[in-house]
């Protein structure tokens, strides 16, 4: 019992004198006023980064809402390579043969087009007035967070 005791006596003694070994004060300390610990914060929290993030996706979301009264524009081009089959030629006796199926192996296709909201029933507009809320939301989510820095 009195081994037990003097070993748990003797523990945290050595563990503060190895700790005191390797643990050195650092040489050249950094001296900071109170304005820049605090411009050091806004530059390093995460927090307020994420706010940032949430900002821009919020003034994005209202340029994508506000995109929907524009027309859109729609251009496409394709191409097929078909093998190649013998053509079927119909040949009736006592006219020129007629060539029914031609061997067509290249084919092109394009297609352009326009697509103009006319009528979206009060959507579009509630999408940009949900869009800039949600921005104003956010700015002021942001600076009550930069606030909570002072």
């Amino acid at each position: 019992m009195k081994r037990l005791a003097l070993f748990l006596l003797l523990i945290p003694r050595a563990s503060v004198l190895f700790a005191g070994e390797t643990a050195q004060a650092p040489s050249n300390p950094v001296r900071l006023t109170l304005d820049d610990a605090i411009a050091r914060a806004r530059a390093t929290s995460a927090r307020l980064a994420s706010f940032r993030a949430l900002t821009r996706a919020a003034s994005e979301g209202v340029r994508g809402a506000t995109a929907g009264r524009r027309p859109e524009l729609n251009l496409s081009a394709s191409y097929t390579r078909n093998s190649n089959v013998p053509e079927l030629v119909l040949a009736i006796p006592g006219s020129a043969p007629r060539t029914l199926f031609p061997n067509l192996p290249d084919n092109w296709r394009t297609h352009a087009g326009a697509t103009f909201p006319l009528y979206t029933g009060g959507r579009v507009g509630s999408q940009i007035t949900a869009a800039t809320e949600i921005e104003l939301a956010t700015t002021s989510d942001r600076a009550a967070a930069s606030n909570d820095l002072d």
